[in-house]
C-alpha cells in the first residue's frame, strides 16, 4: 500500500494533483472514498503505472480535462481510448519484465 506522498514520489504527480484526482473520482483510494483534506489515503501498488500515464498525458496535452483523464485511467488495460469523436490515443502498458539478454546475444 502507498500513501499519497509515496504515490507522488513514485509517479511524479504532485500531492495536489493526487488530491484533485481523488476529489474528482479520477483515481480512487483503497477503502472509503475520502474526498477532503485531513484524511490518510492509501493506494494499491498497482495504481503506479496508471498514475504515471495520467501525469504524462497531463503534460502532453496541456490542460487535459478531468473527464479525459478519467477515461484514460478507466481504459488503461485496453491500451487506447477515444477521447472525443475521431481522437484516439494509445499507449504501451508498462511491464515488470527483467532486463535479460536474449539467447545468443551478447
Amino acid at each position: 500500500m502507498l500513501t499519497s506522498k509515496e504515490l507522488s514520489i513514485q509517479t511524479g504527480a504532485s500531492y495536489r494533483q493526487i488530491d484533485y484526482w481523488c476529489r474528482n473520482s479520477v483515481i480512487i483510494p483503497l477503502g472509503k472514498n475520502t474526498p477532503g483534506t485531513g484524511f490518510n489515503r492509501k493506494f494499491d501498488d498497482s495504481i503506479v503505472d496508471k498514475v504515471e500515464l495520467l501525469v504524462r498525458m497531463s503534460k502532453s496535452f496541456d490542460g487535459c480535462r478531468t473527464d479525459q483523464l478519467k477515461l484514460i485511467y478507466e481504459n488503461y488495460d485496453k491500451g487506447f481510448v477515444e477521447l472525443e469523436a475521431g481522437i484516439i490515443i494509445s499507449w504501451k502498458k508498462e511491464t515488470n519484465a527483467t532486463n535479460e539478454t536474449p539467447a545468443g546475444g551478447d
